[in-house]
Parts: structure tokens; sequence; C-alpha cells
């Protein structure tokens, strides 16, 4: 093709370079460039450039090619059009934060062509700040999970985003001019689209526009966490000040419903779905009421809604089938694992008594009493039958208790704790009482026949133990940390603290 059939645009007003920036394919577009230099510069459908289709696309290479190419004719209006089409997509916030350092005007202009164009803080503030990829590269396995129960080195949202994500975040609010009326928009934004980063990021570490926004939007970040569950915002309710904190705590709205009430009402299916067992549902729906009371004065407990309902009488109306529902989980669980206990005691009681390779006439001892293997075949035996009689004990109290609203709490959490674990190492035991009276039978035969079989019979506890795990560490660790809803509160302290003195200042 010559350089000028590389220029013809077809009925959508692309060229061949335009649909290429699209695809990504750099080889191709550095022959295409090479033979015309002005492609860069041709503008196709809905009078995009190609470096602006590329960024839609989110190929961060292409991106930089053309951006070198072309940065010293981009206009202000397009790099604009850039930017925002770079921080729309988690991916590119690098690429962002780089032209935005080149070209820091672009963060505070806004523009007006066939409709009204966001500043950038109104996109960010309504973009999700976590990427997918980020958030799976950063899972945590058990044992960090694990190591992070016992430890306190639990962060604040916004600390928790990629290094790049927060020097972005960070550049857009340095720019604000805080007499400007929109920082309200960009607040109340990010919190119908519950950008907790975001807020949080603001609420800590730039209060000068906190003290901007309008006591309305500012009610709404609280009332909203505590009706979402947003504990990362709620918990930083001590950061906005004396006089700030107040007024949201003893704000009433139209039906004469305070936080409490808002606490009291039952939260999204979403977050729900995402707590295994409606038991441990109830659980964290109570933790939740207990830790918002908590921060409230004792008078809100009894206040009354225009339906003279306080909030521990909505709390009992908006759950009452949630908890019907956690009775009847717990009871079936307990009943499935108390079946199963009592066949494994069954088992070891009988094994017992049928003590592998006989015993001597004369005296009635073992023939292979002095054995290392029979040694741990009477240990492991005794371990399963009374791990396994524990378990069926527990179980049998959770089938036979109480079941009011608090018991959820603790009380039966605690127990389904013991009758899980009691379960799974009574399981653990039975399986090396069967090892054991393996190596015993085969004392003279070949080796690798009760090594093989041994590695074949660990296959049900470790098949019990993956399927049961998730259950019985997410138990222990709502349990665990039952009073520890806010465990970031040294540094909600440190905050309140530093915040404290930058107001009486002002």
């Amino acid at each position: 093709m010559t350089k000028e059939q590389l220029a013809i645009q077809n009925r959508d007003g692309n060229n061949a370079f335009f649909l290429v920036a699209a695809s990504g394919r750099m080889e191709l577009a550095t022959i295409m460039l090479a033979k015309n230099e002005e492609l860069p510069s041709i503008r196709g459908v809905q009078y995009m450039l190609p470096i602006h289709i590329a960024a839609k696309h989110g190929h961060k290479e292409m991106i930089g090619y053309l951006y070198e190419v072309t940065k010293e004719k981009l206009a202000e209006e397009d790099g604009v059009d850039l930017l925002h089409s770079l921080i729309s997509r988690t991916d590119l916030f690098d690429v962002a934060l780089t032209l935005l350092k080149e070209r820091p005007i672009l963060a505070t202009v806004s523009l007006s062509k066939w409709w009204l164009m966001e500043a950038a803080l109104h996109i960010l503030a309504g973009t999700a700040m976590m990427s997918p990829d980020f958030a799976n590269h950063n899972q945590q396995g058990i044992l960090k999970t694990c190591f992070n129960l016992f430890s306190s080195s639990n962060k604040l949202p916004h600390e928790k985003l990629p290094p790049k994500a927060l020097e972005l975040l960070k550049l857009l609010l340095e720019k604000i001019d805080c007499r400007d009326d929109w920082i309200d928009e960009v607040i109340y934004l990010a919190v119908e689209q519950e950008n907790v980063e975001f807020l949080s990021l603001i609420i800590c570490d730039y209060p000068e526009l906190i003290r901007k926004v309008k006591g309305d939007t500012c009610r709404q970040i609280f009332r909203n966490a505590a009706l979402k569950r947003q504990k990362d915002i709620f918990k930083l309710i001590d950061t906005v000040g004396p006089s700030f904190k107040k007024t949201i705590l003893q704000y009433k709205d139209d039906d004469y419903e305070n936080i409490l009430h808002l606490a009291a009402t039952s939260a999204p299916s979403d977050q729900l779905d995402t707590i295994p067992g409606v038991a441990l549902q109830m659980q964290q729906e109570l933790l939740w009421f207990k830790e918002v009371s908590n921060v409230l004065n004792p008078s809100a407990a009894q206040a009354k809604n225009k339906q003279g309902k306080t909030p521990k009488a909505l709390f009992n109306k908006k759950h009452k089938r949630l908890k019907e529902k956690g009775e009847k989980w717990m009871k079936g669980t307990a009943n499935s694992c108390m079946i199963v206990a009592a066949l494994i005691a069954t088992v070891v009681f009988a094994a017992a008594f049928t003590v592998p390779g006989g015993t001597k006439e004369e005296s009635g001892t073992p023939h292979f009493v002095h054995k290392v293997s029979f040694t741990i075949f009477v240990i492991s035996d005794a371990v399963s039958l009374v791990t396994s009689v524990c378990s069926i004990l527990t179980f049998l109290s959770i089938l036979t208790f109480r079941y009011a609203e608090e018991d959820f709490l603790l009380e039966l959490p605690k127990k389904l704790i013991v009758g899980l674990a009691t379960l799974l190492l009574s399981i653990a035991a039975m399986t090396v009482v069967f090892c054991a009276t393996i190596f015993i039978v085969f004392k003279d035969g070949k080796m690798w026949v009760p090594i093989l079989v041994t590695a074949i019979a660990s296959l049900p506890v470790i098949l019990f133990t993956k399927q049961q795990r998730r259950l019985l560490f997410d138990v222990a660790l709502s349990t665990y940390k039952i009073s520890q809803l806010f465990d970031d509160e040294g540094k909600a302290r440190k905050h309140s603290k530093f915040f404290g003195t930058y107001y009486r200042r002002c």
C-alpha cells in the first residue's frame, strides 16, 4: 500500500492504521508508520485518535508507542480524553500516572464536546480501584491467612491498593482546589459506587476535603457504611473530628431511624452469600449490630422509629427468618457429623478387643506388645475413641441447645469448632489405627505393602480435611475475632489524635 492508500477511511471513518491500533499489533503499526508519519494524527470513529482506541482496548504497549510519537502534537482536549480512558481501566493506572506526571494540567480540566466530560477525579471515584488480577495475585494462602489471624498487620483499605493506583489517586487529590464545590459530588459518587479505597484515603489523609463536604453527604458516607456493612469505612468515623462525629451519630432520617436502625436491617444478599453457613451469617449480623451499638450512645439503642420499634426490635424482625434457617443449618450439620462420630466410636471400640496378631493363651498378653507399631495402635485407638465420643457429646449439645439469637454470637460457633475439630482428629486417629495394624500383620512381608496401604488410607483424611477445613477455619476466624471487628483500633486512635489536633487548630 502507498502512503495515500494507508490513509483511506472506510464507511465508519477508520483507516487501516486506526484498526491496527485497536488490535494492538505493534509490528504492523511500526511498518505502517514508517510509510506515513501522519497516520497517528488521523481521527477515526467518534473523532478518536488511534491512541484513544488503543487505550479503550487496553493495549499498553501500543499506547506507550503512540504517545511517544504524538505527544508533541497531542492537544489538551485529546490529552484529557486519553487520561479519562486510562483511569477507567485499573490495568492502565501506571500509564495514566506517567501521563499525569508529564502533563499535570490534565487532572483538573473538564470539557464539553457532544456531552459534558467529567473531571478525572469523578471518573476515578466511580472506578473500582482494586483490579481482579491484582486481587487474585494477592490472594493469601491458608498458612499466610492463619498468620495474619494472630497478627495485627491489617492495613487500611487504601493501603491495600497497588502502589501505582495509590500514587495516581494521591496525585489527583493534590490537584484539587478545596474551594471547588464539586468535591461534594465526587464524595457522593464514591459512596454510591462503594469505592471504599477512595473514601478511606480521603478520610485519613485529606481531612481538609472532608471539611468541605456538606453535612448530608458526610453523613451518607457512614450511614451507607452501616447499611452495607462497610466496616473499613465505618471504623474511620473517629477520624472525621468530634463535631462531625457527633452530628453523624445523632442524625435521624425522615423515619426517625438512626445509624443503629440501619445496622439492624439485613445485610445485602451478595455479602451474606460470601459467608459459608447460615449460622455464621447470623453470627456476623449480630457482631455488626453489637459493634455499631458500641460506637453510639446508650440512648440510641432505645430510640424508636416511626413504627415505634427500637433498633433491637427491628433487628429481631428483620432477622427472624435468618435465625430459623441458621438453627436448621446448625442442627442438620450437627446431626450428620454425630452419625459419623458414632460410627467411628463403634469401629475403634471393637478394634480395642480385636488385637492384631492375637494373644498368648496362658497369659492373654498380645504377641506384639513390645513392638512400636503395637504401641502406636493402642494409643491411636484410645485417641480415636475419646475424640469421637467428645464429638458426639458436643454435637448432641448443639441439637438440644435453646437457640436464642445471642447464642449464634459465641456459644454455638464454639461448640461447632470443638465438634468439627474432635471429629477430624478421631478420623485421623482411626486411620493411624488401621495403618499400625497393617504394619503389625505384615511384619515379615515386603515393606512396600504396608507403606502403599498407609498412603492409600491417608486419602480419606486428606479428602475430609480439604472439604471441611474452610468451614472450620471460617468458624474459628469469625469466633476468634468476635470482639475485633474493627481490628485496626490502634490506627484509628492514632488518626483520631492527629486529626483532633488538626481540627482544633482550624
